[in-house]
């Protein structure tokens, strides 16, 4: 037989085409849906971001890393973290929600890995000062952890918060808590526990107050008219005294006094200091573990005896001019802010920025080892807030604003075609033309066009931006990761 160049599928077909013709169409059937699987052409791929891709398949949603599936398309939608949390937003956290129905859980990414709570709760949220997630089902409460394991079972009838691995269930008598280490629920016959912090729980009996430890354990009985947690030294402040001006005195995990104080003292820092408060001169010093004063016991007037990230706090010695002082007693910044400005001494991207002199309009920018870097004049109709990227964005006068650097020179001058709008973050900034909102970068370009209706900063690799009335997630190319259905 014949064989003809044009037509090989004469081979299988032969002359008799309506006896092969069901052949033909079953092995066309099952090549194409040999193509979808090996090739994806069945996928729509609709977000990408932080080294994921989110597709949807067959009206479902699923999770890849480049063309590997990493989460099966199970999902009737998976959203990038942030996009309906502003606070969540500004978190450092990677996550994803999964929607599945009128529940709702959490792909969490972890060491290039994807971790699952499973999308069964009828709410999920991020705590970011504890780093769990809340889950809520039924009217109850669980915990999840970093691992997506569940930490707290959902017991909780109000929704919890974990301090030192332990979930406090009821603060009230009846008191309840919940420790993560062994599993257990306890009920301590107390009227009142206030968490737990090194180990101890700061526990209320009538007027008088205790500790006792994770196991529901007496540690140091109920015997002070006044009682605070135990601090990352492990060391509690007490008294016997009912007015909080009475003497307080210092005692161990024991119950051991350590030293008495003539003042009130606030808890220690993590540098195992304390600010005290003078109770003659109403002025605040600074006291160490040992019960010896680091300054003079009158050094500063403050309004909030607290300390900063680094160990710092705001005071001043004569109620006119403010400064930050360190945990050594030693001024960082000296007291040269007006006293108007005193919420702007704090530092960012390693800068203080405040205003020295009103009347001129003049600022300084100190370095956090607090050497003076430079300054500059602002009109003061747009107070500059803090430094990011190592610029500032302020106002040069009335109707124009520009960028500096950390020794107060402009860096990015004023244009007329491009408004400023924010501070850097994550080397973009906010701008607005005649055409609309974009951002620009640390060296004044355009880097995304200025087309939006609105557009927010950076956080977490993406913005929020508004185009032709929808609401897109852009990220740092302006490519779009995720629009809102």
């Amino acid at each position: 037989m014949e064989i003809g160049y044009r037509k090989p599928w004469k081979l299988f077909i032969g002359r008799d085409m309506k006896k092969h013709a069901l052949v033909l169409s079953v092995l066309s059937f099952l090549l194409c849906m040999l193509q979808a699987v090996c090739f994806g052409e069945s996928r729509t791929v609709y977000g990408e971001i932080w080294g994921y891709r989110i597709y949807r398949e067959e009206a479902k949603a699923g999770l890849m890393q480049g063309d590997e599936t990493v989460i099966a398309a199970d999902y009737d939608d998976i959203i990038p973290f942030g996009v309906f949390n502003n606070e969540a937003f500004r978190s450092e956290q990677k996550a994803f929600y999964t929607v599945q129905g009128e529940k709702k859980g959490a792909l969490l990414l972890h060491d290039d890995s994807v971790l699952v709570i499973p999308a069964i709760y009828d709410d999920i949220d991020y705590m970011p000062y504890d780093k769990t997630w809340i889950v809520k089902q039924d009217q109850l409460y669980g915990v999840y952890d970093q691992n997506a394991s569940l930490a707290v079972p959902v017991i909780c009838r109000k929704k919890p918060r974990v301090f030192d691995s332990v979930c406090i269930l009821s603060e009230k008598s009846p008191c309840a808590y919940y420790s993560i280490s062994d599993g257990t629920t306890y009920y301590p016959d107390y009227d009142e526990i206030y968490g737990f912090f090194e180990g101890l729980c700061l526990v209320k009996s009538g007027n008088l107050y205790g500790y006792i430890n994770k196991q529901n354990e007496c540690v140091i009985p109920c015997m002070y008219k006044r009682a605070y947690s135990f601090d990352a030294p492990g060391i509690a402040w007490v008294s016997e005294g009912n007015d909080p001006y009475d003497l307080y005195y210092t005692i161990n995990k024991e119950g051991n006094i350590l030293f008495r104080t003539d003042g009130y003292a606030c808890d220690f820092n993590e540098y195992g200091v304390s600010l005290i408060l003078d109770y003659e001169s109403d002025h605040y010093g600074l006291i160490n573990t040992n019960g010896e004063y680091l300054s003079e016991k009158n050094a500063w007037d403050m309004e909030s005896a607290e300390f900063d990230g680094n160990g710092c706090f705001i005071a001043t010695c004569d109620g006119e001019k403010w400064g930050i002082v360190d945990s050594n007693g030693r001024t960082v910044v000296p007291f040269l802010c007006e006293p108007d400005y005193r919420y702007m001494l704090s530092f960012h991207d390693n800068t203080v920025v405040f205003c020295e002199n009103e009347a001129d309009s003049l600022y300084s920018i100190y370095g956090i080892n607090g050497e003076k870097l430079g300054s500059f004049h602002c009109d003061n109709t747009y107070i500059p807030e803090y430094f990011s990227d190592g610029l500032l964005l302020i106002a040069s006068s009335e109707e124009e604003t520009c960028y500096i650097d950390r020794t107060g020179t402009i860096a990015i001058p004023y244009s007329p075609e491009l408004c400023y709008l924010s501070d850097f973050s994550e080397g973009l900034a906010t701008v607005v033309s005649d055409n609309g909102y974009g951002y620009i970068d640390t060296n004044g370009k355009i880097a995304i066009e200025t087309k939006y209706e609105s557009a927010s900063d950076f956080y977490n690799q993406f913005a929020v931006v508004v185009e032709d009335g929808k609401e897109k997630y852009i990220n740092h190319n302006g490519e779009v990761i995720y629009e809102k259905p």
